[in-house]
């Protein structure tokens, strides 16, 4: 449990966690989080703000967070980026291929093909990726944080 020791790309599905409360994995999360405040890892694609962001927005359009709890968050949240984003272009059209090969999202291959590249772990809290990809192994499973 807890940190990779080479380090980790986790998704926004993982990260979410730590302003939807109501979810399940909430104490695996917070690990995450506090690995995040360690400095343990903060390589992420381009898209994770957004995806993040969109996850606590509609949360809130579906009235699971309080509007100032949800303005609370995405605050809190955009106070935490300090992370290095990995140039667009690396990513656009690897990521394409990788997420063809495994029959994934597009976005969710992005975290995996950075983290191939930097040597890390992936790691999500996406069912659905987790079960097309868990025979890859450099993906891990929030729930085994």
């Amino acid at each position: 449990m807890g940190t990779t020791p080479n380090g980790l790309i986790a998704d926004a599905s993982a990260v979410a966690k730590w302003y939807l409360r109501d979810e399940d994995l909430i104490t695996e999360a917070d690990r995450l989080y506090a690995d995040w405040n360690a400095g343990r890892w903060h390589v992420v694609p381009g898209h994770f703000p957004f995806e993040v962001v969109h996850a606590i927005h509609h949360a809130r359009r579906r009235q699971r967070l309080a509007p100032p709890v949800a303005d609370t968050a995405i605050a809190d949240f955009t106070d935490l980026l300090g992370a290095t984003f990995v140039e667009p272009r690396f990513i656009v059209q690897h990521g394409a291929r990788l997420g063809t090969d495994l029959g994934v999202n597009f976005f969710d291959a992005c975290y995996l093909r950075i983290a191939r590249k930097t040597g890390y772990s992936s790691i999500t809290a996406d069912a659905a990726f987790y079960r097309q990809t868990q025979s890859q192994p450099d993906v891990r499973w929030l729930g085994n944080y």
